[in-house]
């Protein structure tokens, strides 16, 4: 992880994450009907991106699911290391 965390790798492989995650909820929903929301954790670099909010509804939008299909969970160390980004992009408008 300390290797990912650098500017760069970390949020081209949150976004994978998140995309991946996206995908193979939706495709749980096609095969066997409705499905629990699904959980990713973000890091702290992802959660200090201006667009986070503007990514996550890109992805539920292209995969066709709805906000509660996932839940955005901030670690521990998001929050400590960025407490007013942690505070503020959940209540971001959609």
């Amino acid at each position: 992880m300390p290797l990912l965390e650098a500017p760069g790798p970390i949020l081209d492989v949150g976004r994978w994450v998140l995309e991946t995650v996206v995908c193979q909820s939706r495709e749980w929903r096609t095969r066997f009907g409705d499905a629990p929301p699904i959980a990713v954790n973000v890091s702290v670099r992802q959660l200090e991106q201006d667009d986070l909010v503007h990514i996550v509804e890109r992805l539920l939008a292209t995969y066709g699911l709805q906000p509660g299909d996932l839940v955005i969970e901030l670690t521990e160390t998001a929050v400590v290391h960025n407490l007013q980004a942690a505070q503020a992009t959940p209540h971001q408008p959609y």
